[in-house]
């Protein structure tokens, strides 16, 4: 999960097997005033902002100013703006780069590759080769 301009967290669920989606919701001043009576609960209706269709069971997003970054169930890395949820961009990666977590640095993502491509072949092994993959953020 994010905190985006402590107005709204943005979160992300899924699985393998069941899609999930992108969510912000509204943060809420309130809390619960009586610990014994457990949660305060709160329907989402009430608080969504945005979703979106992209879901991940292993991957983080990650926030670099309005931003989300994350690789989904597909494999694929997108660009979400953080305001709105609308998907800027997507850049197809592999269906086996779907646990990478994107890293945010001098304008550039950064997402761990399982295999680099150029040596994958001579190893035959999945994992032993690995790599990043470097994206213009803006793209």
């Amino acid at each position: 999960m994010l905190v985006h301009k402590t107005d709204k967290v943005i979160a992300v669920y899924g699985t393998p097997y069941e899609p999930g989606q992108m969510v912000a919701l509204k943060i809420l001043d309130l809390a619960p005033t009586n610990p014994a009576a457990g949660p305060v609960v709160i329907e989402r209706s009430t608080v969504e902002l945005w979703a979106d269709n992209l879901s991940t069971s292993a991957s983080s997003p990650i926030l670099a100013g309005d931003t989300v970054y994350l690789v989904n169930e597909q494999g694929d890395l997108s660009a979400v703006d953080a305001n709105t949820g609308r998907i800027a961009w997507r850049l197809k990666l592999g269906v086996e780069e779907r646990n990478s977590c994107p890293l945010y640095a001098d304008g550039k993502l950064y997402v761990p590759m399982l295999d680099d491509p150029a040596t994958k072949a001579d190893t035959g092994e999945a994992g032993t080769t690995g790599a990043f993959y470097v994206v213009k953020s803006g793209r």
